[in-house]
């Protein structure tokens, strides 16, 4: 393992985060990462990037070449965190945290069918490309010039060791689509709330796994197995009349409380009717008793 697990200085760390996340991730923000908004912490390896934009017209595009019916109307994370064990990169995962991610999207209607797998898969790239193409990376003013590494292929297995372990999570995730048809003055909304949201290959919980065993990076698997769990979703269902944000959070019994409340108010009232008229009874009886008890007394 140590023939090809090469000591990487701080310089190339940091580069390759920067790169990995910038190819991406980067296409989807609307500004290219830096290294201070990255705030890479070498020692502890973790790296934190906030308050992010997204690049609507980049996801659209996306979205577009993969046929989807929506299209991102717009897009904000509040925290991007990366974690990279360093003494144990090749055993352990890494891990992609996105936390706060808030998207507003509507129907989109395509007019072509399908969708464009030759444009996806160009999107693809090659942990060799990765490679050659993080070290043409150029630096950055307050980086220094990165040294010339030898082995590039041994760069390239340690590439691809690492995105097939990374675990990437998400957290407190707002999806709202909304429709606003153009002959109505009112329109509708949907938001699902996910609580988290892991996506992970299933040799990140494989314990068999944890050895480092060299990956072949010129013959890739027929079949990589992949993992998707969703825990706490809730759906949220909005009648608007203008394009709003996303709705406070809620009891899972409130989308019925309104209705609840009318009905209340409903048997209320009858019940209050129902006294008056008791009451109108009572007195009704109580004035024939008394003339009753007249005529009784009159000789």
């Amino acid at each position: 393992m140590s023939r090809w697990l090469f000591p990487w200085s701080g310089s190339i760390k940091k580069r390759a985060c920067r790169y990995l996340l910038q190819h991406y991730l980067g296409h989807f923000l609307q500004e290219r990462l830096s290294l201070d908004q990255l705030g890479l912490d070498l020692y502890n390896g973790s790296g934190v990037i906030k308050e992010i934009n997204l690049d609507v017209w980049a996801v659209n595009e996306l979205l577009e070449s993969l046929g989807a019916p929506l299209e991102i109307v717009d897009g904000f994370v509040n925290t991007i965190t990366v974690t990279i064990p360093w003494q144990a990169l090749l055993t352990d995962h890494c891990t992609l945290e996105v936390s706060g991610l808030q998207i507003t999207c509507r129907p989109k209607y395509r007019t072509s069918g399908g969708w464009d797998s030759q444009g996806w898969s160009s999107s693809m790239t090659s942990s060799m490309q990765l490679a050659q193409e993080c070290l043409k990376d150029p630096p950055e003013a307050s980086e220094e010039p990165p040294p010339q590494l030898e082995g590039l292929e041994m760069f390239a297995q340690t590439i691809e060791t690492v995105l097939r372990r990374i675990k990437v999570t998400f957290i407190d995730t707002i999806v709202r689509i909304e429709h606003q048809p153009l002959d109505l003055e009112t329109g509708v909304a949907l938001e699902m709330h996910i609580k988290r949201l892991e996506y992970f290959d299933e040799a990140v919980r494989d314990p068999a796994s944890q050895t480092a065993v060299p990956v072949d990076i010129h013959q890739p698997p027929a079949f990589l197995h992949k993992i998707l769990q969703l825990s706490a979703v809730q759906l949220f269902y909005d009648s608007t009349g203008t394009v709003q944000g996303p709705l406070k959070r809620q009891h899972p019994e409130s989308a019925t409380a309104s209705e609840g409340e009318e009905e209340e108010e409903e048997e209320e009232e009858e019940e209050e009717e129902k006294k008056k008229r008791r009451k109108r009874k009572r007195r009704k009886m109580k004035k024939i008793m008394r003339r009753k008890m007249k005529r009784r007394r009159s000789p």
